[in-house]
This record gives C-alpha cells, structure tokens and sequence, in this order.
C-alpha cells in the first residue's frame, strides 16, 4: 500500500500495530488520513481510530479488512467521511478510495503512476 501511495505523491508514515499507530499520530503536526486494518497486533485497528478521532474528529478513516461483517457488526454504519475496501484489495481500488475520500472525486496524477 505504502509504494502504491507514494507513486501518487501522497505522504505515507507507517505503523505496524495499533499502539505504533497512536504513537506516531501523537507526533504528526498534519494528519489527513487513517488507513487501518480492522485486525491489528494488539490494538485493534477501529479502537486506534476511535482514538484518534477523538482528538483529530475530522480525519478520514479508510479500513482495509477481510472481515466487513465483523465491522459493521462492531460500528453499524460508518460515519461520514469513512470508508472501507474488503481484502485482497487492488492498487487502483486503493488509489481510487484514498481520492474520493480525500478530494471528493477520483483525482489522478498528470502522469500514470504506471509508467
């Protein structure tokens, strides 16, 4: 996902557990959005989101899972601004996501990423 990301400019910092991923977030002056996996080492990808919504509530949340009945069972409906992609997921589903979530629409670089 990250080298996806970056292909379109976009800033990634990663974090390879729940409690990294609220540790990292306590050290960013600009966070614009959350990707995170519903099952997480320890942490639990939608208690890290909870979290950070709590401090930062207009964050957009993009969960990756193979599990979307066990996310809607635990969330019901997501909130605006969320959204979610089942796994496996593909390199353009994600860019894709990431944009709409982000602009509103599906912005693509004046280059393809692909080349």
């Amino acid at each position: 996902m990250r080298r996806v990301l970056e292909s379109y400019w976009y800033e990634v910092v990663e974090a390879s557990s729940g409690e990294e991923g609220l540790h990292v977030f306590r050290d960013l002056l600009r966070l614009d959005l959350v990707i995170a996996d519903l099952v997480m080492p320890g942490l639990q990808g939608d208690e890290m989101v909870q979290r950070i919504s709590a401090q930062r509530p207009h964050v957009k949340v993009l969960y990756v899972t193979g599990y979307a009945d066990t996310l809607f069972d635990r969330l019901g409906t997501l909130p605006k601004g969320q959204a979610f992609l089942d796994k496996p997921l593909t390199a353009d589903g994600l860019a894709e996501a990431v944009s709409l979530l982000l602009y509103g629409t599906i912005w693509t670089p004046p280059w393809s990423p692909a080349q």
